[in-house]
């Protein structure tokens, strides 16, 4: 009826001064509904197409309920054992505290998080699991007004789609008791400062790669894993019987020394081993004549893991690889990146199956990401050649 109608007026990309009539048609301009009778309340909400709208609604016909009870993150397929960190956490989370997850990329953050999202303390609380990573569907970070407004339509749902910042989110968030899992987020100090306040009936854990300089996160260091975990995660990454495990167990340890015991290095160099049917023999062999550039030797463990996947490439697969590293944008069409190789290359002599997707590309067994190989990796040879950064 007309009395319930509202004046809305939305921004639509298109040709200005289109007026109702062109935003009808998807033209730009503005378009006026109805009149202002038995209307209380302005809001900003969200259209269906991402775009953003005022209007004025009647108090009568807003709605926002709750979302039914969220749910956590799939367990990783592989974990080790990691108790000393998930019962540290168990005890933060059953004490409603925010937590910052410290490690250097590759130190096994992610899968820990996802873990904890899982135990019994975590599933313990009223409203589920809420788990946002820093990168959209699309690939794109997300910024802080993204996460707000992310948060907000976990919990809720409302009709028409409110459009949030922290100061609106909070009087309704603040009534919720979720853990909080944010991973991969780049996000500003002073944002980092009040997350917990969205919250401060739940729990929260932030995955980070440095301490961030605030008061209100508990910091957690994520270490390199025991030596004992490190071989078993080597030989179930790379298919290893138990058998093979301690027969193994000698140069296993010598692998797992190479790379610092570092998570990521570990099942990088266990997938290239396995892709490519290198003896534990072999690939001990090519990680001690890997150079890395990093005094940090978790850092360098990583490399080394690099440079076993860069030692199996071939040449038309390295150059490939240092192609999408300089590119200003990462493309994966095969015509385009032979063009750019070589013009006696052919798109059909690329290695078939190659990936890339967030700056990694999934070749030769191995995730890598692909800005560090604007250079090849140190080798053989002994020189040391930092890869630039592509970005």
């Amino acid at each position: 009826p007309a009395s319930k109608r509202a004046q809305v007026q939305v921004d639509v990309p298109g040709s200005r001064g289109a007026g109702a009539g062109g935003a009808a048609r998807g033209g730009g301009g503005m378009a006026i509904v109805g009149n202002l009778k038995g209307a209380e309340n302005i809001s900003n909400f969200r259209t269906a197409d991402g775009g953003n709208a005022m209007a004025v609604i009647p108090e009568a016909l807003k709605s926002i309920q709750r979302r039914g009870l969220s749910r956590p993150p799939r367990k990783p397929v592989i974990f080790v054992d990691r108790e000393t960190e998930l019962n540290r956490l168990d005890q933060l989370i059953a004490a409603h505290q925010a937590v910052g997850v410290l490690g250097l990329d590759g130190a096994g953050k992610t899968a820990l998080l996802r873990e904890a999202a899982n135990r019994p303390s975590a599933l313990a609380l009223p409203d589920g699991v809420i788990y946002l990573e820093g990168i959209d569907e699309h690939g794109a970070a997300l910024g802080p007004d993204d996460l707000i407004q992310r948060l907000y339509d976990k919990m809720f749902v409302s009709n028409p789609p409110l459009k949030v910042n922290f100061d609106s989110a909070q009087s309704d968030l603040g009534n919720t008791q979720p853990l909080v899992i944010l991973d991969s987020f780049d996000l500003p100090v002073s944002l980092l400062n009040r997350l917990p306040d969205l919250f401060p009936n739940g729990a929260m854990l932030i995955g980070a790669t440095h301490a961030p300089p605030v008061d209100t996160l508990a910091p957690m260091k994520v270490t390199a894993l025991p030596r004992d975990e490190s071989i078993s995660l080597f030989a179930t990454v790379a298919g290893m019987s138990a058998v093979d495990k301690d027969a193994q167990d000698s140069i296993l340890a010598a692998i797992c020394e190479l790379l610092a015991d570092v998570p990521l290095a570990i099942v990088t160099a266990a997938r290239v081993a396995s892709t490519n049917k290198l003896s534990p023999e072999q690939a001990r062999a090519t990680l001690e004549s890997v150079k890395p550039p990093s005094s940090d030797p978790e850092q360098a463990g990583i490399e080394r893991a690099y440079g076993l996947a860069y030692s199996t490439l071939s040449e038309n697969e390295r150059r490939l690889l240092q192609t999408i590293a300089v590119l200003p944008g990462v493309s994966v069409d095969p015509d385009l990146l032979a063009r750019l190789i070589s013009g006696k290359v052919s798109a059909q002599s690329l290695t078939p199956g190659i990936v890339v997707k967030d700056g990694y590309v999934i070749v030769g067994g191995a995730r890598l990401r692909v800005r560090d190989y604007a250079q090849p990796p140190a080798g053989e040879t002994g020189t040391t050649r930092p890869p630039v950064d592509a970005e």
